[in-house]
């Protein structure tokens, strides 16, 4: 069962996330991991054309 807290709990996504999410409609975990990372992206680039993908870095 996907968690319903509000982003601002969710650990891994930063204040910047945050901003870019909430305005797009997103504004809880469930929802984030209901439209999965490609269809939240989007959502918030039709919400906001000031937002780029940044790629967490692989270990070595």
């Amino acid at each position: 069962m996907p968690r319903t807290s509000p982003l601002e709990q969710f650990p891994d996504l930063g204040p910047s996330s945050h901003q870019a999410l909430c305005p797009a409609g997103i504004t809880s975990e469930a929802q984030l991991r209901r439209l999965g990372a490609v269809a939240a992206c989007a959502q918030v680039k039709r919400s906001s054309a000031r937002v780029s993908l940044v790629a967490p870095a692989r270990p070595p």
